[in-house]
This record gives C-alpha cells, structure tokens and sequence, in this order.
C-alpha cells in the first residue's frame, strides 16, 4: 500500500510541541519533581487546547457546545481511509501462480529423470535440459524460478512422507492395540 498523504496544517499546527520549549528557557516552575512533573502536564495541556482551538478555526467550526462531532467527522474524513472518496483502488500484486499437484508431479520426476541420466547433471543444467526438450511445459519459466521451485517441491514432499510415515505408525499402533 502506498503511502498515506495527510493534510498539510498551517502555522503552529504543522509544529509539534517541543519539550524543551513548553516553558520558556526551558525552566519548569515547581520546587519538587512531583510539582514540576504537575506544572509539565498542565502547560502541555494548555498548550494543545491552544492548537484544538486552532484546530476547529482550520476546519471551519464554530465554537459551540456541539462542536466535537463535527470536528470528529471531519477528522475521520481526512485520516481514515474508509472515509476517503478516490477515483480507484490501488492495485494489487499478482497472486503467485499455483501449480496443480500433476504439473508439480512432472516436473520433479522430469528433473530426477534427467539427473539419473549417465551423464549425472546438477540441478541447474537439468532444468535447462528440461526447457530444451519441453518448451511448452517449462520454457516459459526462467530457470533459477524452476530450481527455486524444484527445491521447494523436493522439501514440501520430505515433509509430506514423513508425515505419512508418522500416519502409519500411528495407524499401526492403534490397530495393534484394538
């Protein structure tokens, strides 16, 4: 998703509130840290009504008794992006192509074929083998994405016998038991 523009503020609004310069010099009244820490939050406080105020002048809103829920509304307008009225939606990304489990099947046993040939190619000169003798099937396929793919085939079928072997041990064992 692409970066969110948000409204530019005029003046003090477009500034925030810099720590050391809540108070002026940067001295906060008070004798004890419990009363400075009181002094703090009291003048940030001021400090912000002073920006709401300028808040609601920057939208338009009069000051009156009701004036929340139209502040409210037109913040949301501005910010969250259900609010927001555009002429598309962004696009998305490509979903990745799926292989079916019978492409998957051919490929790896088209690879292990031509690796069990005499000459015993590696991984890489296999695929590039297989696209010579099948451009139908695999030329369309840039050869490291096929060798990414055959390796993640290779682990996800590792991990699917041993699920199988777990399965009937498991099967074994309950039957054994009956």
């Amino acid at each position: 998703m692409g970066k969110r523009v948000y409204p530019i503020f005029p003046g003090d609004l477009g500034i925030p509130i810099q720590k050391p310069l809540v108070f002026p010099f940067g001295a906060t009244p008070g004798s004890t840290e419990r009363e400075q820490g009181v002094a703090y939050e009291k003048r940030v406080r001021e400090l912000r009504f002073e920006k709401l105020v300028m808040l609601f002048k920057y939208y338009g809103i009069p000051p009156e008794n009701d004036w929340w829920p139209s502040l409210a509304w037109h913040l949301a307008c501005d910010f969250v992006p259900g609010m927001q009225v555009v002429d598309r939606l962004p696009r998305r990304a490509r979903p990745r192509e799926k292989w079916g489990l019978e492409l998957e099947h051919r490929f790896c046993e088209e690879i292990d074929a031509i690796r069990a040939e005499p000459s015993r190619p590696n991984i890489d000169a296999a695929i590039k083998i297989a696209r010579e003798r099948h451009p139908n099937d695999w030329g369309k396929y840039k050869v490291p994405t096929l060798e990414t793919r055959y390796h993640e085939l290779k682990k996800e079928r590792r991990r699917r016998d041993k699920l199988l072997g777990q399965i009937a041990m498991l099967s074994g064992f309950f039957s054994s038991t009956a």
